[in-house]
Parts: structure tokens; sequence; C-alpha cells
């Protein structure tokens, strides 16, 4: 099935980058960032003592999932796109981050 769906098209506040993004999501999508926050919680204890433990790496591992789900390009490349957000300064990460979440 070819994606033919809307895009967005916003530009980073700090070093002005051209970013396209999903308008929105499907479900597939949504499982697989639903799943990067799980994918990091562990467990400990025994039996009715069981209790969750959630590490360090949750938060970041389900915002890489929506970026990866959502930002289409930057600057043009399809390629590298979550190494190049991480890369970004700071404000622009944010930027997109927050976009992102509003989508999801």
């Amino acid at each position: 099935m070819s994606d033919t769906r809307e895009t967005i098209k916003i530009t980073t506040p700090v070093k002005k980058h051209k970013v396209v993004l999903k308008a929105w999501i499907n479900g597939r999508e949504k499982q697989k960032i639903d799943g990067a926050m799980f994918n990091s919680i562990t467990t400990e204890g025994e039996g009715k003592n069981l209790k969750p433990v959630m590490n360090d790496t949750m938060l970041a591992g389900q915002e890489n999932a929506r970026i990866e789900a959502v930002v289409v390009s930057v600057d043009g490349s399809e390629e590298n796109i979550l190494d190049t957000v991480l890369d970004m300064r700071a404000k622009d990460f944010e930027f997109i981050a927050e976009r992102t979440q509003k989508i999801v």
C-alpha cells in the first residue's frame, strides 16, 4: 500500500530546518510508539509483589519512536531522520518533538 497521506511543513525556530511531518499516524504506527515505552519497563519482585521498574530510556525511546513515525524529511532528505533531528540544536529538537507529540 502506498502512503499518500497529507503532510505538514514546518520550519524550526533556530536554524530554520525545513521539516515535513505526516498529518496523522495510523494504528500500526501508534502501536509501535506505545511499544517503545513498554519495552523500557522491567519488573522486580516475585509473585504478588511484582512491581514495574521504569528506566531512564523509557521517555527517550517513545520520543524517538514518535520522530521516526511522524517525520518524513528534514531539509529535503529522508535519510537518517532520527539522527538528524537528535543532532539539532536543543530548541529545534524540542520544537519538532512537541509537534510530533501533538500529531500522535
